[in-house]
């Protein structure tokens, strides 16, 4: 499956969350979601990204997001 990212919302996602969503396997059903889809179809700028993942266990991407850098379970419920 390629990633596809539309343009103008690929300009507004930082880099190293680019490349983390690009490089992960387990991140291949990963999707961006929520107020940064908004405010970029508004042309807004948006202080954060949410980012819904798919067909992997908690435990697994915990695993894999903590080789990347600090992992918070805020909303860990959901």
């Amino acid at each position: 499956m390629e990633t596809v990212i539309n343009h103008d919302f690929q300009a507004a996602i930082p880099g190293p969350l680019l490349k983390l969503l690009r490089e992960e396997p387990v991140l291949q059903r990963a999707f961006i979601v929520g107020g940064f889809v908004r405010d970029g179809l508004l042309g807004r700028p948006s202080k954060d990204i949410d980012v819904e993942v798919f067909d992997t266990g908690i435990e697994k991407l915990v695993k894999v997001l903590g080789g990347w850098g600090r992992v918070d379970l805020v909303g860990r419920s959901f």
